[in-house]
């Protein structure tokens, strides 16, 4: 027996080819800046980057990094977070506002100059790694190099921080 046509029809997906969509993209009219960043020539300096004199102005170059800290000396660094505005660089060490637990986490140097302690590998790390070490010793080069141990085909240098995470809390088993 035959279908009814508009059964069939609504059945079937709509395919536009070449139809505009509604959803045009109308930009937003720009916002005005508070009167004491309003551009005057005296004010901007033609020799200065942009970051200089933006930072100069107190505009921030880029709202998204509103409140972040940065290397960079040029980059506008936002008074937000910042106990003292002054502070453009972020060291190694980190800042004084960090507490111990969080540079740890980060990496970076605690207060009394020690780092995080290495972690224990997982049992499956531990087993994968004494057999590398039983077999080669101290060779890395060559642990790379196995196929057969060193199924995940690490490179010697994470085979030596995995030796090194192992040996801090292991001792290598015979098996």
């Amino acid at each position: 027996m035959a279908r009814s046509r508009r059964s069939y029809r609504k059945s079937k997906p709509k395919v536009r080819v070449g139809v505009a969509s509604k959803n045009v993209f109308k930009p937003k009219p720009a916002t005005s800046l508070p009167p004491k960043a309003v551009l005057t020539s005296a004010e901007w300096d033609e020799n200065a980057s942009l970051l200089r004199n933006y930072k100069a102005l107190g505009i921030v170059n880029n709202p998204n990094f509103l409140g972040a800290r940065s290397s960079n000396k040029d980059t506008v660094v936002s008074s937000l977070q910042l106990p003292n505005a002054s502070e453009d660089l972020v060291s190694e060490e980190g800042s004084d506002i960090e507490s111990d637990d969080l540079k740890e986490t980060l990496g970076k140097k605690r207060r009394d100059g020690q780092h995080a302690p290495l972690q224990r590998l997982t049992k499956m790390q531990r087993v994968y790694v004494n057999r590398l070490i039983m077999k080669h010793k101290n060779d890395y080069m060559a642990m790379s190099k196995d196929m057969k141990l060193n199924k995940m085909q690490h490179t010697p240098a994470a085979l030596e921080k995995l030796c090194k995470r192992f040996l801090a809390y292991e001792k290598p088993l015979a098996s």
